[in-house]
């Protein structure tokens, strides 16, 4: 499901459009408001009940061949990160593989959010989870954790989102990080935009090292002229892809 956004000088203003759009029926997925110059504005993401109706359907899973199932190597859920610096689009990643037929195969996936940083976060990747019916745990401290895991424990793979924050930033370690290192990820998945600077990347390979990054997941390739300049980044980042 790909929403679209609407502009306007207020909300009233931006609901008329989506409403000009889209209809009554249509669903606000998120909103915010900004300042251009002078300009105040407020954007409403919305989607219309085609495209979420569309969305459930792509839920159902085909069939899938079983070699690409990811194995665990402990009993519970097949546990995977995503982590990498803000507006790489992680959140949206993680809700893009927990969509793929041939990520998971017909398994259950759920998701936990350590995001609590970021204003609209927790609601961006609620909004996805309801639409979808995926289960989703916030976790805001170690204490939260163990239920957590016990109610996602029917799902056989788990997708963590993470803050866009580097790890040991200002050299304080975050609750988090922390966190993340308690749940022993199988895979932790390093998103980075594909047009980002090759010395850039390898800097953030080095950042995220210490969370037991396996993989680099590139993101955003509308940024690259061709499959060259992903190539090339993949190459120096120097980490197995699996997916982009």
């Amino acid at each position: 499901m790909q929403p679209k956004r609407f502009r306007g000088r207020d909300m009233r203003e931006a609901m008329a459009k989506v409403r000009h759009s889209m209809g009554d029926e249509a669903m606000v997925l998120s909103s915010r408001a900004g300042r251009t110059g002078n300009e105040k504005w407020v954007e409403i993401a919305a989607a219309t009940p085609g495209d979420v109706a569309e969305y459930r359907k792509r839920m159902a899973r085909g069939d899938v061949d079983p070699g690409n199932r990811l194995e665990t190597s402990h009993l519970g859920p097949f546990i995977l990160a995503v982590v990498g610096p803000a507006g790489a689009g992680k959140t949206l990643t993680t809700v893009k593989l927990a969509l793929s037929y041939h990520a998971f195969g017909r398994g259950k996936v759920g998701f936990i959010t350590l995001d609590t940083y970021r204003v609209g976060a927790i609601n961006e990747l609620q909004t996805y989870a309801e639409i979808a019916g995926i289960p989703l745990e916030v976790v805001y401290n170690r204490k939260e954790l163990p239920g957590a895991l016990q109610r996602l424990r029917t799902c056989e793979t788990i997708i963590v989102d993470t803050p866009g924050r580097v790890p040991g930033a200002m050299g304080v370690t975050a609750t988090w990080e922390n966190l993340l290192k308690e749940m022993n990820p199988e895979e932790v998945h390093l998103v980075i935009p594909a047009g980002i600077r090759t010395d850039v990347a390898r800097y953030l390979k080095g950042s995220f090292q210490g969370l037991g990054v396996t993989h680099v997941l590139p993101s955003k390739l509308d940024q690259v002229l061709g499959d060259t300049g992903l190539a090339e980044l993949v190459e120096r980042v120097k980490l197995p892809t699996r997916w982009v």
